[in-house]
């Protein structure tokens, strides 16, 4: 029986905008996830909420052994709270011959000053073994 797991990421942004940066896991502090079985991404949401959700435009993309993997994922579709959010999955990812997952997050428009930090929540289909 399959397991649902969250986790949480975070992308802390310096002082200008459309630069890319890691986001890391807020439980392993790493950028990187290595899977040893098959998983699939079933959802992505912010994680809190973005307080100038219309004026904030985030992009987050999924690299697969640091390749982009094609998903991006727009914080305006991410809201928890509206009507018009948009679920990314299902997603499958093979783990055969290993994979290493990892998001990169790019701020592409903002009202909030920045330095500041995204966060956001993956689920995943099945536990981590």
């Amino acid at each position: 029986m399959a397991v649902p797991l969250v986790r949480r990421y975070t992308s802390i942004f310096g002082a200008v905008a459309g630069v890319t940066v890691n986001a890391t896991d807020d439980v392993t502090n790493q950028a990187v996830l290595q899977l040893s079985n098959d998983n699939v991404i079933e959802d992505m949401v912010n994680s809190p909420d973005l307080a100038n959700l219309g004026g904030d435009q985030i992009r987050t993309q999924l690299f697969v052994n640091q390749l982009e993997a094609g998903p991006a994922f727009f914080s305006v579709s991410s809201s928890p709270n509206t009507a018009g959010r948009q679920p990314v999955g299902p997603i499958p990812i093979s783990a055969q011959g290993g994979k290493q997952i990892s998001y990169r997050s790019t701020v592409d428009n903002t009202v909030t000053a920045l330095p500041y930090n995204y966060s956001f929540q993956i689920r995943y289909r099945n536990l981590f073994t």
